[in-house]
């Protein structure tokens, strides 16, 4: 699985548990990555939300835009 099916799977579970406060939750691990000092991951979590306001949104999902 690459790291956008990867992303896009992940946020979709968040979507799933959380409903319209998904990305809020994304949000908020984003905040805790980069309290972290963890860049990676900060940008993960921040496709991640990009990707679950995709997906409540009803629009398709693409890392490269």
């Amino acid at each position: 699985m690459d790291d956008g099916q990867s992303i896009w799977s992940l946020a979709a579970m968040i979507v799933e548990k959380h409903g319209v406060r998904a990305t809020s939750f994304a949000e908020l691990q984003v905040l805790k990555a980069r309290h972290r000092g963890d860049a990676v991951s900060m940008q993960r979590w921040q496709n991640v939300v990009a990707a679950a306001a995709s997906i409540l949104e009803g629009k398709d999902f693409d890392l490269s835009a």
